[in-house]
């Protein structure tokens, strides 16, 4: 009798696939906290309240945006190439789960966007 998984045995299932979506999921969740920042700030709903990203948001909203984006993308880059060490993989999903909650807290605050820009 044959094993009734006998079609998945010529399968080649890759650990990186679920880790790549983890680090791609980071850096669209860092685009749009970027860009959420940059409109909350614009709106004078928020400061910035880091002090390096504060410094590269004096230099501008592209000068910010090429320090967050750069910085988060060599960090995920790091973590990703670490990931068979048990800390990287751990700190790349920690750190979806930490820009997961920013962007629900994002969102959270739409209809004060909405307000201000209404009003």
């Amino acid at each position: 009798m044959a094993h009734p998984l006998h079609w998945y045995s010529g399968m080649h299932v890759s650990a990186k696939l679920p880790l790549s979506l983890v680090a791609a999921a980071v850096l669209v969740l860092n685009l749009a906290d970027a860009l959420f920042t940059l409109i909350y700030i614009h709106t004078g709903l928020a400061s910035e309240a880091n002090p390096l990203m504060d410094a590269a948001l004096g230099g501008g909203a592209v000068s910010f945006m090429m320090v967050k984006l750069t910085l988060v993308s060599l960090g995920v880059l790091l973590l990703f190439r670490l990931r068979r060490q048990r800390s990287a993989s751990i700190a790349l999903i920690g750190t979806a789960v930490a820009y997961s909650s920013v962007f629900l807290y994002h969102l959270t605050e739409v209809p004060s966007l909405v307000a201000v820009a209404g009003g």
